[in-house]
């Protein structure tokens, strides 16, 4: 779907109903429900406000701790293993991960016109979870509405990778990447209940 009124990564709309995913975060983060209601249907919005009761909105500084303990420790050789690391960018970011006190400094000690911030940011939770590239493709399956699960039993055999929709029922080592991004993303703060969600929660059915 072509991107319409809002630019990728616009820090604030400058459209009255489409704004970019990052200046919505911005405003959930800032607790201005009342530009968010302009910009994300009702139904989001009563899930984003019932996630706000009992959790917080994480961001980046809440795993900085962690990244720059990982860049320090982690020989150079051992993060060229990384997934996306190449080019020599494991200098730039233990560089910038010894010099930073916080995320936002080392974003801008790492972020050069060679690394862009998004590159810095992907390349960065892949260090932080570990991430190698995977040794086998496969199709997870997170969601599906009737007409999907119907098209699925008509495809299901011609599809070559396997088609993953109960993680317990999958190869560990298949999953480990996902599986561990999880764990990662458990150690958030109010988040620890997610430490196992990969397990617990199958794929959205979307009723007719």
């Amino acid at each position: 779907m072509p991107r319409q009124s809002a630019a990728y990564h616009e820090q604030k709309p400058t459209h009255q109903s489409i704004a970019s995913a990052t200046s919505i975060r911005s405003m959930l983060l800032a607790n201005d429900w009342k530009s968010v209601r302009q910009y994300v249907p009702g139904t989001t919005l009563t899930i984003l406000q019932e996630y706000r009761e009992t959790h917080s909105f994480i961001t980046w500084q809440d795993f900085w701790p962690l990244l720059k303990y990982q860049l320090v420790i982690t020989p150079t050789k051992q993060l060229q293993n990384i997934r996306g690391i190449s080019e020599g960018i494991e200098n730039r970011l233990q560089q910038a991960g010894i010099r930073a006190t916080n995320f936002d400094e080392f974003l801008k000690h790492a972020t050069t016109k060679r690394y862009s911030d998004s590159r810095i940011k992907r390349t960065s939770l892949q260090v932080l979870a570990k991430q190698t590239s995977p040794k086998e493709n496969y199709i997870r399956l997170l969601g599906m509405s009737a007409i999907g699960q119907q098209y699925l039993r008509q495809v299901k055999k011609d599809i070559t990778l396997p088609l993953i929709s109960t993680a317990s029922k999958a190869s560990p080592t298949l999953l480990n990447n996902d599986i561990r991004a999880t764990k990662l993303y458990s150690l958030a703060p109010t988040l620890e209940n997610q430490f196992l969600r990969d397990f617990h929660t199958p794929p959205y059915r979307k009723k007719p």
